[in-house]
């Protein structure tokens, strides 16, 4: 039999394995995940870096695309020309493409292109003379036939989403974000928010209103874009493609192909249509390839400012003008590799106007990834904010994530929140709103 003694040392030693079980239990975990967020980060632990200028002028290249084909993932240079491109670390020795709508593509090792200047040789002729025809009219109608017949495939990638806000050349703002999304031909269909940092400066008096957002996260253009109270007039959704006129602007020589420039402006509009869309797209006839189509809205496009503050009588957007440009270039022919976008207004507080620009860019940086899952259908640039606030933050994923390098200008901006006393996730982790 057990006697009294053996039972307490039982009862001792079970009691230990139990907490030496629950801390186990409790820690392993913290263990594992941080083992696999470390070997998931190492993923793509080999950093590229290096700088693109043009072979003629030196000057810096921006908007360049670098990519690789093996690895899917790619990125853009900045305006100094600058980028890192993060690459799988599995990966053997892989080829990095470079291209731009005006330069000579570029087919390099990542050993001869990390950490050097690269010179571009420019290869894209304007010509003096304009053929007028019946072209820009057909070429549209090519356009529409892509965007219509790829508004149906879905397909899946990351995206980088960067965005400031300045108010009389005053940065107020600055959110940055990773993106799961799901997109086609035309523009983004769904989105979800992996990672996500932001700026913002604290507005101690009456003249410190200014707008956050820029509309265009569900500005997909195969159909009418709505605000809440009106439809957008495009030219490249079936319905309104009758209303408008277009006409070749600018002819191009690339290499052997033959680009063009095509305009489009609105004629034969109803009385009901009343906000409409001007701008061009440039088309390679050559290729059959969609390069670049921009949208010209003057228009705050639904958004309004409700003044609840007894400081200020009046307040109120005039003068707004978007300007959406979807790029095509990169690795998918016909298929967006990102958006840049700015809105520019001036606020009228009591009289006193206030120029004020939001700019925003938003690129596609892997490709043909597996289906993501809790996609969200983009809402209101407002909207899209105001998820970064409550989005996740982890100082360690961005580190090991670039994907668009930071300019000198842009650098300068982001000094600027720290001495103003900013408050956000960017900084101190500090989700204060005001």
């Amino acid at each position: 039999m057990i006697n009294f003694d053996q039972l307490l040392i039982f009862n001792f030693y079970a009691i230990l394995l139990k907490k030496i079980f629950r801390y186990w239990a409790k820690y392993s975990k913290k263990t594992i995940y941080f083992l696999l967020l470390f070997s998931v980060s190492n993923l793509y632990s080999q950093t590229i870096s290096g700088k693109l200028i043009d072979a003629v002028t030196k000057a810096p290249i921006e908007m360049a695309h670098i990519y690789s084909k093996e690895s899917k993932v790619g990125t853009i240079s900045n305006a100094n020309g600058e980028f890192i491109l993060m690459l799988p670390k599995h990966k053997a020795e892989q080829t990095i493409m470079i291209s731009h709508i005006g330069y000579q593509s570029l087919s390099l090792t990542k050993t001869a292109l990390n950490g050097n200047t690269i010179e571009m040789v420019p290869d894209l002729v304007l010509l003096d003379d304009i053929v007028v025809g019946n072209d820009a009219y057909k070429l549209a109608e090519k356009v529409l036939y892509l965007l219509r017949e790829n508004s149906r495939i879905q397909k899946f990638g990351k995206a980088f989403f960067r965005q400031y806000t300045l108010k009389a050349d005053d940065p107020k703002e600055w959110v940055e974000a990773f993106l799961n999304i799901s997109y086609s031909g035309v523009g983004l269909r769904e989105f979800s928010i992996k990672q996500a940092r932001i700026a913002k400066k604290l507005t101690r008096n009456k003249k410190e209103y200014f707008l956050t957002a820029i509309d265009f996260m569900g500005f997909s253009f195969h159909k009418a874009y709505r605000t809440k109270t009106a439809s957008v007039v495009i030219p490249f959704s079936k319905l309104d493609f009758e209303k408008y006129h277009f006409y070749e602007e600018e002819e191009y020589t690339k290499g052997r192909d033959s680009l063009v420039k095509v305009a489009f402006v609105p004629h034969q509009l109803s009385p009901t249509d009343t906000i409409v869309a001007k701008g061009n797209f440039l088309y390679n006839k050559s290729q059959n390839q969609l390069i670049k189509l921009q949208f010209i809205l003057e228009d705050a496009l639904g958004i309004e400012i409700n003044n609840k503050s007894d400081k200020v009588e009046k307040i109120e957007i005039t003068n707004p003008v978007y300007t959406i440009t979807h790029n095509f270039t990169g690795l998918e022919n016909n298929f967006m590799s990102g958006i840049d976008a700015s809105f520019k207004y001036e606020l009228n507080i009591d009289d006193s106007l206030y120029s004020s620009t939001v700019k925003s860019r938003l690129i596609i940086y892997e490709w043909e990834t597996k289906r993501h899952r809790k996609l969200l259908k983009p809402g209101s640039g407002l909207d899209f904010i105001a998820k970064l606030w409550n989005a996740r933050y982890r100082p360690r994923f961005w580190r090991k994530n670039p994907v668009m390098k930071l300019t000198r200008e842009e650098e300068e901006i982001i000094r600027s929140f720290k001495k103003d006393n900013s408050f956000g996730t960017y900084f101190k982790g500090r989700k204060k709103k005001n």
